[in-house]
């Protein structure tokens, strides 16, 4: 009979203490009979250091993962079948393949246009392989199951079984294998592996799949004695909470084991609020007034509400360090659990740079994030584009070369600008080599400089030697990236790639090895059958290159290990913190699996038992799971456990809610509910720790916990001296110092608007501005009250400080969107007085239209002819498109304005020599504004309708809406068309000139019903002006507009949104509320 025992602990430091003492009892067998599997690596190498520290050694033990002891059993009848392994993204390449052959009309057809179509589909065969299914079981239960909920899933599951079983055949007909087939070979081998373990030790398994049971079960059966160790707790005979996901797994491995229950271990450790949080987990708790008093803070469980995702990095490393500085001995292991989150790796790994803290990282940044592997990238985007000025610039950046005298990538890019270069590899070359020659002209004659700091032909010179330099390298890089734009094959591709990356890649960086062996990789991909090209080379490339992560520093070499709590579960740490404990990060929201949906899984799991089949796991349970990995990593924790959250979401610039696991922890420890407003207040006190967003820049950090030189000089700025004053020596060796500091404060310290937000306080400074923009000289422009309205300190910067982009070379091989907007209204207006003026739009006939086209097309080359004869090519697609255009416009104003009679085109007010149009604002202030309509349209009634003609879709439009302020150019228009026409009655509206259609606007009645609100809004949009008011208040329909088009979007930063929301209750801020609730 065999030895077999299952045993259950509260926590991973009891359990390892069990585990230990369990290994001591086996010394003296024969090397290589006592296996422990466990579910990762770390835990293999946690477990075997701490078994042989307690032990005094350790011999002849082997720590095995589920895929280590697959290869121990598989390879070898793998190896004498003489299979080969098959390149990682081989399979990708050849289920690719199969996709684009599928006849269309094919859910699957359909899947082949999308990007990562064949990875979803590689993913749910893997899917269905762990469950023991194959192509032919699929078909089958395809056919059988009860798909009443989805039609069409039969035929979807048997294509999914044919593309599957070609994949399948064509592995086993090339003799190739994937490492993802290992386990299921492994449980189903027959005959005997070499050895086989006399003592199997299970340690630390929450779940495993169908493959993975049928594996142990192989292994189980064989070995003499067999021991099990979870994390375990029942209350009253059943899972206690948080449990529940793992109850099956334990089960089946106690039934595995011919035992009854496990065994709990009475807990002994940890003591205080960590064993309450351990204990009164995922409990129901009374409400707060209802509870036990709040137990006192023991610095055992600590919450961190954190300003930003940028802080919470910077806190995490804080408690590391003050974790070290309490302990006073050996440095405590510490480690960082993560779920999720790619973006906390890479800010906790700036951190800790930054700190100087030495620290294990198992997943540092994705290799398409390091310099290598954005030049990799890099390349193949210039073998496919066209060379644009700035993409070629931006690669410039990259790349580690030894450049000639005087040369760099912005030196590249100034004389690129200054020779008009714009794409093009032959343009490069042609407009460089032509600036040098006409700067060495100018040298030669003695004549200015072409931009430089010196007067005269030496300047000329050195900029034409900078010219034909810069013309020189480019001209290497381009020829060297010329045989990417042609390859065939993957094996040329990788060996071109491989040489260029090593041509331009920094070789001291650490990502540069790792970047050219997935290269290297990418060259036995020749095997799938697929040829390349640059693209394919391209796609390929950034999936590999975003699928494996930098390891940085050793496990366990230093005290700091930061983890995925997937790779590290099991392993216990003295302090353990969980970052990023934020809604929809932790817990997981389940993805969607489009290939085998929920209702997919249900069917197919009623018939499994009948084709031999597993069952698939469900998405149901993932919030079980979810649960159950946050009990892991709070139970790894032997001393201290600290839950982070970052209350804003700097790049959406909004609010986050902090985990429903973060308030259950809370929950328990309190041993009462606690809301999620009272953590986000830095409630209860002594447990939840809300960190300020100054606190970087004002002395909240001792200068000992600091975790970089700003937060180092900040601290050291604001500490007092022994005699109690502040030091204050920063201040007086760099001024800009405490500028900056006043200025963070300033901004993030005030619950009001200030100067340091775009409020103009200084009596002088508004005295200024009430003469030049409080009462406007002369008559002023509708945009500019609508830029205001749309986001004061958009206004700020482009009308008061004067705030300009830095303008690129134009594009000499297609039309500039303004060029083109101007050119398409030159063209219309032509169109409509010349050849449409005073006829009735209903009456015009198909010849008419006809010929009203061709007369705007002469026109247009009239107007475009140097653009015609430089580039003929573009302006037929451009006259072509414009073609399409004006008779679709021409129908539909036909057709939907019959009764209109176009009499006026391009009407100034307010500019050359016309009168403006004064709005009375009452009180005595009026405001004059200026403008061109496009067109006036008469009407039979004696009324006008004003056109205003607009490109694009007009998205942002909306119809008879003042839009709280951002839509006053038509109503303006409008009233003064209708004194000029001296007429009572009107109408205005858009004509969208691609869909085409309308967007009405007021008529000159519902105007004037609403002329009081209209007067409110110009009102006030003048009276903050003048009061200098110019907050980063961006309305909410002005979102597309900062992220999209605002050329000021980097000033205001993403946390423009968050900022406005905390300042809310400011004056200023409750007038332009006010303002935009007109409509």
């Amino acid at each position: 009979m065999k030895d077999s025992t299952a045993i259950g602990a509260a926590t991973f430091a009891d359990l390892e203490a069990a585990f230990v003492q369990c290994l001591g009892e086996t010394a003296g067998r024969p090397p290589g009979t006592v296996w422990v599997l466990v579910p990762t690596n770390l835990l293999g190498l946690h477990l075997r250091r701490l078994a042989a520290h307690r032990l005094g050694g350790l011999a002849g033990v082997e720590f095995l993962t589920l895929q280590d002891a697959a290869r121990r059993l598989a390879l070898p009848a793998l190896a004498r079948r003489g299979a080969r392994p098959l390149p990682a993204g081989a399979a990708e390449l050849f289920l690719k393949r199969q996709l684009d052959a599928v006849p269309a009309g094919s859910y699957f057809h359909e899947l082949s246009r999308f990007p990562n179509g064949a990875s979803a589909v590689e993913s749910a065969i893997r899917t269905l392989e762990e469950c023991l299914w194959a192509p032919e079981a699929l078909a089958r239960a395809a056919a059988e199951g009860n798909h009443a909920d989805d039609p069409g899933a039969p035929r979807r599951l048997q294509e999914l079984a044919r593309i599957w079983g070609a994949l399948r055949d064509w592995k086993e007909g090339a003799g190739l294998f994937e490492e993802a087939d290992l386990v299921p070979l492994a449980g189903r081998a027959p005959g005997a592996p070499p050895a086989w373990p006399g003592v199997l030790c299970i340690y630390g398994f929450y779940d495993l799949n169908p493959a993975q049971r049928l594996l142990v079960r192989r292994l189980a059966e064989v070995a003499e004695v067999r021991r099990l160790f979870v994390l375990w707790v029942e209350c009253e005979g059943e899972p206690a909470p948080g449990y529940e996901y793992a109850a099956p797994t334990v089960s089946w491995l106690c039934d595995l084991l011919g035992v009854e229950r496990v065994d709990c271990l009475p807990a002994r450790g940890p003591q205080g609020n960590l064993r309450r949080l351990t204990e009164g987990l995922f409990q129901a708790h009374p409400p707060a007034s209802d509870g036990p008093e709040p137990p006192a803070p023991d610095g055992s469980v600590r919450v961190l509400n954190c300003p930003g995702a940028e802080a919470e990095a910077a806190e995490v490393v804080r408690e590391v360090l003050r974790a070290a500085d309490a302990e006073g001995g050996p440095p405590p292991s510490v480690g960082v659990l993560l779920r999720g989150g790619e973006d906390v790796g890479r800010l906790l790994t700036e951190a800790f740079a930054c700190a100087g803290v030495r620290h294990y990282q198992r997943e540092g940044i994705a290799l398409d994030e390091t310099p290598a592997g954005r030049i990799a990238a890099a390349l193949l985007d210039l073998a496919m584009g066209e060379a644009e000025r700035a993409d070629v610039v931006d690669f410039l950046s990259l790349v580690d070369v030894d450049w000639p005298a005087g040369l760099s990538p912005s030196a590249v890019d100034r004389v690129a600008r200054q020779a008009g270069v714009v794409r093009g590899r032959v343009h490069w070359m042609e407009r460089l080599r032509t600036r040098a020659a006409d700067l060495a002209g100018r040298a030669g004659a003695g004549g200015d400089d072409a931009g430089g700091d010196d007067a005269g032909g030496d300047a000329s010179g050195r900029e034409s030697t900078l010219c034909t330099t810069a013309a020189g390298f480019l001209e290497a890089l381009f020829q060297a990236i010329e045989p990417l734009r042609t390859v065939r094959t993957w094996a040329e591709a990788a060996g071109i790639m491989e040489g260029l990356t090593g041509r331009y890649a920094p070789s001291d960086d650490a990502g540069t090895g790792p970047v050219r062996e997935v290269i290297r990789g990418m060259a036995g991909l020749d095997v799938a059958g697929v040829p390349a090209d640059p693209g394919r080379v391209r796609a390929m490339l950034q999936r590999r290159l975003g699928r494996q992560r930098l390891r940085h520093g050793r496990f366990q070499h230093t005290p700091v290990a930061v983890a995925p709590i997937m790779d590290a579960r099991g392993v216990s740490f003295d302090l353990v913190v969980i970052p990023a404990l934020d809604e929809g990060n932790f817990p997981r929201s389940p993805s969607p699996q489009p290939l085998l949906t929920e209702s997919d899984r249900e069917a197919l799991n009623e018939v499994a038992g009948r084709c031999g089949c597993g069952a698939l796991p469900r998405q149901r349970r993932r919030p079980d799971e979810e649960r159950c990995l946050f009990r892991i990593a709070a139970a790894s924790a032997r001393r201290a456990l600290v839950l982070a959250h970052s209350r804003l979401d700097q790049g959406a610039g909004r609010m986050r809610m902090p985990s429903r696991f973060l308030l259950e922890a809370c929950s328990a420890v309190v041993g009462a509910a606690v809301p999620a407003s009272e953590v986000q207040e830095g409630r209860p006190s002594g447990l939840v720790h809300r960190v300020s967003r100054e606190r970087r820049l004002h002395g909240g950090a001792e200068p000992a916990y600091a975790v970089d030189e700003v937060e180092y000089d900040a601290a050291v700025f604001e500490a007092p001296d022994g005699a109690g004053l502040r030091t204050g020596y920063l201040a007086a060796v760099n001024r800009h110092f405490a500028r900056a500091v006043a200025l963070e404060h300033g901004r993030w310290g005030r619950p009001l608007f200030g100067p340091c937000d775009g409020r103009l306080e200084a009596p002088d400074v508004r005295a200024c501005l009430r003469e030049t923009h409080g009462r406007f000289a002369g008559a002023v422009s509708p945009s500019r009250f609508e830029t205001y309205a749309r986001c004061p300190f958009e206004y700020f910067l482009r009308y008061v400080l004067g705030v300009e982009e830095v303008e690129a070379p134009p594009d000499e091989l297609e039309l500039p969107a303004l060029e083109r907007g101007s050119l398409l209204h030159e063209v219309l207006r032509g169109l409509y007085q010349e050849r449409l003026q005073g006829r009735a739009l209903g009456r015009l006939s198909d010849d008419d239209v006809a010929a009203a086209v061709e007369h705007a097309l002469e026109r247009m080359d009239d107007c475009g002819r140097v653009h015609a004869e430089n580039h003929p090519l573009t302006w037929e697609a451009e006259r072509a498109r414009t073609v399409r255009r004006l008779r679709r416009m021409l129908r539909h104003e036909r057709s939907a304005h019959a009764e209109a009679t176009p009499v006026r085109f391009e009407c100034d007010f307010g500019m050359g020599g016309e009168p403006g149009y004064t709005l009375s604002l009452g009180g005595g202030g009026d405001v004059a504004f200026r403008g061109r309509i496009d067109r006036i349209d008469a009407l039979p009634d004696g009324a006008i309708a004003i056109v205003d003609y607009k490109t694009g879709k007009g998205a942002a439009l909306k119809g008879r809406d003042l839009a709280g302020g951002t839509q006053l150019q038509l109503p303006i228009y409008l009233l003064a068309a209708c004194r000029m026409m001296d007429v009572t009655d009107g109408s205005a509206r858009y004509l969208l000139v691609d869909v085409p259609k309308d967007v009405p606007q007021f008529t000159r009645r519902e105007l004037e019903e609403r002329l009081e609100d209209f007067r409110r809004v110009v009102g006030g949009i003048l009276q903050g002006i003048a009061a200098g008011d110019f907050c980063p208040l961006p309305a909410q329909s002005a979102g597309s507009h900062c992220e999209r088009y605002c050329s000021f979007r980097a000033v205001c930063g993403a946390a423009r949104g968050f900022l406005a929301q905390m300042k809310a209750a400011d004056p200023a801020a409750q007038r332009l509320q006010d303002l935009r609730a007109d409509h």
